[in-house]
């Protein structure tokens, strides 16, 4: 397969990014396989955010580090926040989820996630949809709903079949060996809110996709069972790295086994966006003010699989554009 001409290197890397946001003053943040795990793009360098006492996963107070964090992205209110998995069994290691201003470097503002967990639970990504925040958990398929204003944590659509992981990751024609710990295909994995706020998407690792009106989640009022009748089958995803959603509604979705990146218009039609060799295990992507895609290829699989091929090297974030506009929720 030749390479994309759409389909530019943006960063070259000794270690592999599995998750990129990108300011609206084009400051780059990632998230990395390795330590330490927050880190920026600083003049061709990746460097410890905010410094490498917060990526310090052992520091006494865990209140002022990172133990495990998972996700990251820009907020619509401009800060960078951070999802902490935390790690079972250390004390005061519990799940939280950070935000840090991004013109002093500094925390101000920090949520304990523990209550919305159960005995398995594992957080794994986050959007935002007005003063809620909306939570995967892959470990115990879930969506977990936070509100900033109260604090409080509810979990919806717990155990509903569109939330459980049935399929098996298949990447680059062989299937991926257990992640994270679970021993099993991820549960709810990724998710995307639209732009107007109505709908969320969602999707186990594997596929498929399905979709909700955020009504349903937000009220508090009625029951899982209930919630549940108002699930919609959206889109015959398989295993997916990353997605991300466009103003206009479409879904960009990568495919590492065909090594190509899908887009899902507003209709649900599945369509090739762009196919390029570099797209290996492309991860949670970001829209960018400009309208391009950025795509960190972690290529998991790879680094997973004893006796498969060897990760390409350096690991790379890609880049193409959309044509459209970020979704700013």
């Amino acid at each position: 397969m030749p390479s994309a001409p759409n389909v530019v290197s943006a960063l070259t890397l000794s270690r592999p990014a599995h998750d990129i946001t990108v300011s609206k003053d084009d400051r780059i943040f990632m998230m990395m396989v390795d330590t330490p795990a927050l880190v920026e793009w600083v003049n061709g360098e990746l460097r410890a955010y905010p410094n490498a006492e917060w990526n310090n996963a052992k520091a006494p107070d865990h209140s002022q580090a990172l133990v495990r964090p998972f996700s990251l992205r820009i907020g619509p209110d401009w800060l960078l926040w951070v999802l902490d998995t935390g790690q079972p069994g250390l004390d005061h290691s519990g799940p939280k989820f950070v935000a840090f201003d991004l013109e002093t470097n500094a925390l101000v503002r920090s949520y304990p996630l523990d209550a919305g967990a159960l005995t398995g639970s594992l957080y794994d990504d986050f959007r935002f949809n007005g003063r809620n925040v909306y939570f995967t958990d892959i470990g115990h398929g879930a969506i977990v709903v936070l509100n900033l204003d109260t604090g409080i944590l509810r979990r919806t659509l717990d155990g509903d079949p569109s939330t459980k992981g049935t399929r098996p990751m298949i990447v680059e024609g062989t299937e991926l060996p257990p992640v994270f710990g679970l021993g099993r295909t991820p549960d709810v994995d990724m998710l995307e809110v639209s732009d107007d706020g109505r709908w969320l998407y969602y999707q186990p690792a594997a596929g498929p996709m399905s979709r909700i009106e955020t009504r349903w989640i937000d009220d508090r009022q009625i029951s899982d069972a209930e919630r549940g009748k108002h699930v919609q089958f959206w889109a015959d995803t398989q295993t997916t790295g990353g997605t991300a959603i466009d103003a206009e509604g479409n879904i960009y979705t990568s495919d590492p086994d065909k090594v190509q990146l899908l887009k899902i218009d507003p209709t649900g039609k599945i369509s090739t966006f762009v196919a390029d060799p570099r797209m290996l295990f492309v991860d949670e992507m970001w829209i960018d003010e400009k309208g391009f895609l950025w795509m960190p290829a972690v290529q998991l699989n790879r680094l997973l699989i004893k006796g498969g091929p060897a990760p390409q090297l350096p690991f790379q974030v890609l880049k193409v554009q959309t044509g459209q506009k970020p979704v700013h929720r």
